[in-house]
């Protein structure tokens, strides 16, 4: 996933997953570029772009005056909804970051039950902006850890340390995670960070990590820019048995 997806890149996915669901079939041809373009509402020069991604990814073959043809499916994805949140983490923890606020205080009392805190308990409360490379704020991050979690490292640590790796070396590895997707308009505090106008309209992210003990160590609220940020949700109903919307599926 390309946390900062452009419009060739959105483009792209959604020809992708087409290709996959059988949408497009396997020697088929892809509609024309100028069809793709009116679809999409992108110029033509983004749907190439698009195209050409495909096309290095070895899913379409273009014919000269014949049109792009689909050559294969893309990979199966992983099926474990932790190893893809796993991966998708690991994948933001190489974004550079920013921390602007930490404290430890009371939490809020929904967080507080959600980590299953004791009334007057603290946490430690932690914010953040990931950038990418062009140093483009990509997301803005809250996260809650119980106290007697976090003073197993400094602030210092959160600036080139993921979180999650954080968490391991405390001896608390993540197995399982309950998460809430929606959406939320950007406030005074979190529109300057993001760059955004307030009022602009954010994906919004809640989720809970938990040991293979069942213990609560981690919550975090994610705000981002629907315009810079792309979050990927899948499932194998094979592989679960229960409702997928029951699950964890995917995200960062």
């Amino acid at each position: 996933m390309n946390l900062g997806t452009s419009r060739h890149r959105r483009v792209s996915l959604v020809l992708s997953d087409g290709i996959a669901s059988g949408r497009y079939r396997l020697g088929e041809p892809l509609p024309g570029e100028e069809t793709l373009a009116k679809m999409f509402e992108v110029s033509r020069v983004t749907v190439r772009r698009a195209l050409a991604d495909l096309d290095a990814a070895g899913l379409i073959e273009r014919k000269h005056g014949l049109g792009t043809f689909v050559k294969k499916k893309p990979e199966p994805r992983d099926s474990s909804p932790m190893n893809r949140l796993a991966n998708q983490i690991a994948q933001a923890g190489r974004l550079a970051v920013e921390v602007i606020e930490y404290e430890y205080s009371a939490p809020p009392d929904s967080v507080r039950q959600l980590l299953r805190l004791k009334p007057g308990d603290d946490a430690q409360r932690v914010v953040r902006v990931r950038r990418d490379r062009q140093q483009r704020p990509i997301m803005h991050l809250t996260t809650y850890v119980p106290a007697a979690i976090g003073r197993t490292y400094a602030r210092k640590d959160l600036a080139h340390i993921p979180l999650y790796k954080l968490l391991a070396r405390a001896g608390k590895v993540y197995r399982r995670a309950q998460e809430t997707v929606g959406a939320c308009l950007a406030d005074p505090l979190v529109a300057p960070p993001l760059k955004v106008q307030v009022g602009a309209p954010l994906l919004f992210v809640q989720r809970v990590l938990f040991t293979a003990d069942d213990e609560p160590v981690e919550y975090l609220e994610l705000r981002a820019s629907p315009d810079a940020f792309m979050l990927t949700r899948s499932w194998d109903t094979a592989a679960e048995s229960d409702s997928p919307f029951d699950h964890y599926t995917n995200g960062v």
